[in-house]
C-alpha cells in the first residue's frame, strides 16, 4: 500500500483513490464500497449523502472524493473494497500535511495605545494549524486642514499620509492608528520550498489534494 499526502485543508476537497491493479478497467458489475471505521457510506457508486461525498471512475482506479471536509474526516481510517480485495489507511494529520489557517471568525484583534507612545497588540486565535509566523503592519495617518486667511481667496485642504514606524509613535498626537494584523501559515514542507528550485505552480497552490491508496 502506497500513500501520497499533500496538503489538507479544513473545508477543501479531499481525494482518495484506490487501484486495482490486476485489472485494466474498473468493472461497474463487480462490488465496490468505501467506508471509515464500521460506517458504510458509498456502495456501487451510490453515496449515503450525496452532497458531502461522490465517486469517480477512472480506468483502474475508483476514487473518492470528500467535500469540505472537517476535523471529523481527519484522523479516521478508511477502507475501499472491490470484490474481495480491501484496502485501509488512516488519514493522519502532520506539520507537513495539513493547515488549519485563521480565520476572521476564530480571530480577536485587540490593541491600546497609551499617551508614553507604546502601542499593545493583543491577538488571539481559536484554532490554527500549525503555529503562525505573525507580521503586524501599522498604518498611521496624520491629516493637516490649512484655511486660506483671504475671505475672496478659495478655501484649500491639504491632506498629508505618513506610514511610520511604531518607534516614533510617541511624537504624533493627533493619530488614528490602524493594526492590521496578517498571520501567514508556515508548515516546515513551505519552508523547504521555499528554499528549493523549480516548484511548479500547482503544487504551490493546491486546490484537490489526494491520498492513493493501493
Amino acid at each position: 500500500m502506497k500513500t501520497e499526502t499533500r496538503i489538507i485543508r479544513i473545508g477543501e476537497t479531499v481525494v482518495l483513490t484506490c487501484t486495482v491493479h490486476d485489472a485494466e478497467v474498473i468493472d461497474p458489475g463487480e462490488t465496490r464500497q468505501w467506508s471509515k471505521g464500521s460506517s458504510l457510506f458509498f456502495y456501487n457508486g451510490r453515496p449515503t449523502i450525496p452532497m458531502k461525498y461522490m465517486e469517480s471512475l477512472k480506468r483502474n482506479q475508483f476514487q473518492l472524493l470528500i467535500y469540505n471536509v472537517t476535523e471529523a474526516d481527519l484522523n479516521s481510517e478508511y477502507e475501499c473494497l472491490y470484490g474481495f480485495d480491501t484496502y485501509s489507511k488512516t488519514l493522519n494529520i502532520t506539520e507537513e500535511n495539513f493547515e488549519y489557517p485563521p480565520t476572521a471568525n476564530n480571530t480577536e484583534l485587540e490593541y491600546n495605545y497609551a499617551r508614553n507612545g507604546n502601542l499593545r497588540v493583543d491577538l488571539y486565535m481559536k484554532k490554527v494549524f500549525p503555529l503562525p509566523n505573525c507580521t503586524i503592519l501599522i498604518e498611521v495617518r496624520l491629516t493637516y486642514v490649512i484655511h486660506m486667511a483671504d475671505p475672496d481667496d478659495f478655501s484649500s485642504e491639504l491632506a498629508f499620509i505618513f506610514l511610520v514606524v511604531l518607534g516614533t509613535l510617541a511624537a504624533l498626537v493627533a493619530a488614528v492608528v490602524t493594526a492590521v494584523v496578517c498571520c501567514v501559515c508556515v508548515s516546515r514542507r513551505q519552508k523547504k520550498k521555499r528554499h528549493s528550485k523549480g516548484s511548479s505552480k500547482n503544487e504551490d497552490n493546491p486546490r484537490e489534494e489526494e491520498t492513493v491508496l493501493e
